[in-house]
Formats: structure tokens, sequence, C-alpha cells
């Protein structure tokens, strides 16, 4: 006994965990269409909210296409059309009304009974009249009267009771509501659609799907698909995507992408966009090519080019962003606008003004703000006697340089105020080598001097980390001075010198020794 109660539970933990197991084999439906996109290089149409929370059975890799389909959306409240060869685009399958269709059957069946039975009735009389020739049969009674429609090619044609008017709109439903063959019905194709207005008519799901070579609209329209031209003066809207030209003095709307030229006076928007768009507003969930406006949105990736006169914005951007303002999230190519502002650079952000939380290429600007970039203030001493005092921030291999240089205290007094750019060339955690470039304007025996009287530097610095927070460094520099200011600068003896008209020009090699904190 205790023998066949163990056998029964470990058959009952057995039923159990495979129940188990195959529901862990289901896995999210948009997974599935993903696989199967790779596989057989189709692209998959929908809406998000379709496929959420949907589990299925992955199908055989050896399976075809359409029975792979099959097999998936048979576990779905959802089935499937192919629009051209390469897209399917999924919906939900249309909801019958099994009572309707039922009435309709039973409806149907009874009459088809009650004429079978007035046909047996009218041959037994037919053959009555035969046998007794032409007297009248006395077997039927005189009240029964047989409705007999004689033609040439039926002999004789019942007719049976008529189906009421609510039982035949019933059946008319009960037809439209479940078509025979949904998924493989095709599109219709039209050379030129033409329209005023947007329709307010709503078309069942299994009507074919309308798709247009070349559309002209008067005001606007509402179509489903383009492959082709579409020309609107206010507007165009297409429910599903857009393979070709739009053209519009108002917007431009392709639910789910856009492949080609989207131009409109006032917006073009569109789902995924691999092409181009042109006009005041441009919106893409994702772009793979250009977006010229004023104002450029791109709500995932950017791929591609991205110029406005006032905005652009993505979430990552791969190519080059052109504005008065560019933001991003995170950024492999180049911002050039008056500001910038991304979370992470690989590669450069050039403008006035640039923010990033991490900057691992080049921010050139007026002001660098980058999280885990440089700051740095520097005290050095050059071979002319000067003391300067710079600022350097920006990216971790490139800054900006701030600097104000004061002559020791002597007779006559001269002072400096420039600035420059500076990269690292070898970066290390230790010792370090910088090359920066540097233009000072110089005042000798004057606030400031109101004539050219500049000397350009260009210098080889290595440097020496000591501790975390301070670093000296020691190089060799490179000096032009160019005036047209007499007596503007104190040169060196053995400088080149070079004299045209009005403009001095020096050269010499020197020094320089400092800190960094």
């Amino acid at each position: 006994m205790c023998r066949f109660i163990t056998l029964c539970l470990i058959n009952l933990l057995f039923v159990f965990s495979s129940l188990q197991a195959g529901d862990g084999d289901k896995k999210p439906l948009s997974d599935v269409l993903k696989g199967i996109e790779k596989k057989h290089n189709v692209v998959f149409s929908y809406v998000p909210a379709l496929v959420q929370n949907v589990r299925v059975n992955t199908p055989s890799e050896s399976d075809k296409l359409n029975r792979q389909l099959d097999y998936v959306f048979a576990q779905t409240d959802l089935t499937y059309r192919f629009i051209g060869t390469k897209e399917i685009t999924l919906f939900k399958k249309p909801k019958t009304n099994s009572n309707i269709e039922a009435t309709a059957q039973a409806r149907l069946q009874a009459g088809r009974s009650r004429a079978g039975e007035a046909l047996s009735a009218l041959n037994k009389t037919l053959d009555g009249e035969q046998k007794s020739g032409d007297h009248e049969d006395d077997s039927l009674p005189a009240d029964t009267t047989v409705t007999t429609v004689k033609n040439e090619t039926s002999p004789s044609v019942v007719t049976p009771a008529p189906i009421s008017p609510q039982t035949e709109a019933q059946s008319v439903t009960a037809e439209k509501t479940e078509p025979q063959d949904l998924k493989n019905r095709s599109v219709r194709s039209e050379f030129l659609g033409m329209d005023f207005a947007p329709t307010t008519r709503i078309e069942p799901a299994y009507v074919p799907v309308p798709l247009h070579a070349i559309s002209i609209n008067i005001i606007s329209n509402r179509l489903v698909s383009i492959e082709g031209v579409e020309v609107g003066i206010i507007g165009n809207y297409d429910r599903m995507y857009v393979n070709g030209l739009q053209i519009a003095g108002g917007g431009n709307r392709a639910y789910l992408h856009a492949r080609g030229l989207q131009i409109a006076g006032g917006s073009n928007q569109t789902g995924d966009l691999s092409g181009v768009q042109i006009a005041t507003v441009n919106i893409a969930d994702q772009t793979n090519g250009l977006q010229i406006g004023a104002v450029n949105i791109s709500k995932k990736d950017h791929s591609g080019l991205q110029i406005g006169a006032g905005y652009n914005h993505a979430e990552n951007v791969r190519g080059l962003q052109l504005a008065s303002v560019n933001e991003a999230g995170h950024v492999h190519g180049i911002q050039i606008a008056l500001v910038n502002r991304a979370k992470q650079v690989h590669g450069a952000q050039i403008g006035l003004f640039n923010f990033a939380d991490e900057n691992n290429g080049i921010a050139l600007g007026l002001l660098n703000f980058i999280r885990n970039g440089q700051h740095h203030g520097r005290l050095a001493h050059t071979e002319r006697g000067f003391n300067h005092f710079s600022y350097t921030h920006g990216s971790k291999y490139m800054y900006t340089i701030y600097d104000v240089a004061v002559r020791q205290l002597r007779e006559p007094a001269q002072w400096a105020l420039g600035g420059g750019i500076g990269a690292i060339v070898w970066p290390d955690r230790r010792l370090s080598l910088a090359i920066e470039a540097t233009t000072h304007q110089h005042n000798k025996d004057k606030f400031w001097e109101h004539r050219l009287n500049m000397v350009n530097t260009l210098k080889i610095t290595p440097t020496i980390k000591l501790h975390k927070h301070l670093s000296v460094y020691a190089g060799a520099s490179a000096n032009v001075w160019v005036s047209r200011a007499e007596n503007g600068f104190s040169a060196p003896t053995n400088a080149y010198n070079w004299d045209y008209k009005h403009t001095t020009i020096r050269a010499w090699w020197g020094g320089l020794v400092g800190i960094r904190f």
C-alpha cells in the first residue's frame, strides 16, 4: 500500500514539473518575432501594446516562414498580413458573434428541411396525377394548395418559407465579421489617389490595404501607406508607413516609419526614419540619416547629421549635431553649437559653453563644465622674467587656458593677458606630456596697449605628479613677438629679427618651470 502511494506521488510530481517546464519554455512574443526577423529577413510592423505581456512557444527553426507564423499566432488573439514581400503587419483577430452564426445556420437548415418536405409532397402529387390521368386526386384535402413555378431550367421549384429580415441581417453580420482568409488577402494597389479632405469612414481590418504610388491631396488625407510620392497642400497622414517622398505645406506624419524624404513647411513626424527630414520641426523615434530644421528631435538613436537653427536633441548620437543648442545622452561624434550638453561624450564638443558628465575626447569652448574633466590652477616662470598665473579646464585630454602674466617688479612695468589651448599627448598616472599654444597681448608702461603687441608661444611641458592635487612641470618654448607698438616688448638680443613696414617680428627659443594644483 505504501509503495502504491509513493508511486502516485512521484507521478503527480512528474506531471506538475512537466507543466511548469512547459510554461517556462514560453518566451515573450516580441523576442520570438525578432528571431523570425533575423532568420527570414523580414520586418514586423505593430503597435507595441499588442505584444505586451504575450508569451508563446517558439516554433521549429526548420519550418518555413508561413508555418512558423501560423504556429505562433495560433497561440494568441493576433493575426498577420503581408505588406509587400518583406513587411508583415500585426493586428487583432476580428471578433465573431457565435450566437448570430448559430441562429443563421439553424434558420438555413430549417428552410432547407421545409423545402425538401414540400418537394417530396409535390413529387407524390405529380405521380398520382400521372397514374389517374386528368381526374382530380380525392386523397388531397380541398384546401391544400401547392405553389409551383415552372421555367425552362427547372421543371418545378418550390418556394421555401422566407427568412425574416432580422435573421438575414444577422447572417450578413456574421459573414462580415468572420472573413474566410484574412491573412492571405492581397494589398489593393492603386497607382493614383486623390483626396479633398480626410475621410471619417473606418474600414474593417480585413478590407485590403490601399497602397498608393502617387497621392495628391487638396487639403489633407488619411491613408494607410504610400510607396511613391505623396503631395498635400496642408498635410499628409499615413497610418502605417511611407516609402518614397512626402511633401506638405503644413505637416507630414507616418506612424510606423518613413524611408525616403519628408519635406514640410511646418513639421515632419514619424517612427523610424531612414532618409531625410526637412521642416521647421522634425520629430522621429530614431533616425538613420539627416534632419534639417529649426528644431530636430530624435527620441532614441540618431545616426547621421542633425542641422538645426535652434535646438537639436537625441538620446544617442552617432554623427554630427550642429545648432545653437545641442542636447544628447551619449555622443559618439561631434557637437558644434553655442551650448552643448551631453551625459557622455566619445568625440568632441566645440562651442562657447560645453557641459558633460563625462568627456573622453575633446572639449573646446569658452567655458567647459566637465564633471570628470580637469580643473587646474598653475604658477609658472619664463625665461623673460614673467610670472604666469593660469587656469585650465576641459576634458581629460584637451583643455582651455586662461592666463595673466606679470613681469618682475622693475621699471618699466609690464603685464599681459592671454589664453590658449592644450592637449595631453602622453597621459600617465605619474608622468605626462602636454603641448600648449597660447597668445598674449602685452602692455608696457601703460594699462592697455591698443595697438598690436602680441607674443605667441608653443610649449612642450613634461609633468610629474607628486600628489593627488600637486604636480610640477618644466619645458621648452618657441616664441614669436608681433608688434606695431614702439618698444612694446623687451625681446632677447639674440632673437631672430624681421621688420615689415610698421610691423616688428622677433622670434626666439625659451623655457619655463611651474607647479600645478
